[in-house]
């Protein structure tokens, strides 16, 4: 098991087609931003190759909907599979289901529950999330101590979907990285999920803001 570059991993599935291969590919939801930028790479990338098609399939948020798309690519005996986990903890299942098919498998961008322990031809390709959330931790502190508010500030968090190992890694690690240094006295004022979507981080940012009450800082999990 490796955690590897999507153009690294995207090379050794795809690279060397001599004939027609299929990679199915299905994404936690077409609706978020960044996973529409996700989507749009991949197909990209498989345009580049020759012979390879990719079907793409939107799990809505739904795990069980997921679940069915891994399944159904798996009974027409696509050659990969690439997902965007909606739920990290389904991620064994997952991985066991691939494996005995014999299919590759990549999980990316959320980091499966299972990420230490991969078979064989799976990986993860995305960031260390708790890097994520201690840097952004040590920025906001930086910010708040040329504001001279380190020891006062009043913090806000907007999470992603609590389902997702990210969210509560960023959030977590986020948290330390204040804790531990010159912010520590800082108070966590209120954090609240935005399940990864800019309408609900809007809605919960402007109701924060006209509650009147001080914000010296908000940490968005993306």
């Amino acid at each position: 098991m490796k955690s590897l570059c999507l153009a690294a991993v995207l090379a050794a599935l795809m690279g060397s087609a001599a004939s027609a291969e299929t990679i199915g590919v299905s994404m936690q939801s077409f609706d978020n931003n960044f996973q529409t930028l996700l989507r749009e790479g991949i197909g990209a990338r498989a345009a580049e190759v020759n012979g390879v098609n990719v079907q793409v399939e939107d799990a809505q948020t739904d795990i069980s909907k997921q679940l069915n798309q891994v399944n159904n690519f798996i009974a027409a005996g696509v050659d990969a599979i690439i997902m965007t986990l909606t739920d990290t903890s389904a991620a064994p299942g997952v991985s066991e289901a691939a494996s005995k098919a014999g299919i590759p498998l990549v999980f990316l961008n959320l980091e499966p529950e299972n990420l230490a322990s991969l078979p064989e031809k799976q990986a993860y390709v995305g960031s260390k999330e708790t890097d994520a959330g201690r840097l952004a931790g040590e920025a906001a502190c930086s910010l708040l101590k040329e504001k001279s508010k380190a020891s006062d500030a009043q913090v806000y968090i907007l999470m992603g979907d609590l389902a997702h190992q990210a969210s509560r890694a960023r959030t977590s690690s986020f948290k330390d990285a204040l804790a531990c240094g010159d912010c520590k006295a800082v108070t966590i004022a209120d954090e609240q999920s935005a399940a990864w979507t800019r309408t609900n981080a809007m809605d919960l940012t402007t109701n924060w803001i006209t509650a009147g009450q001080p914000i010296d800082v908000v940490f968005a999990n993306n």
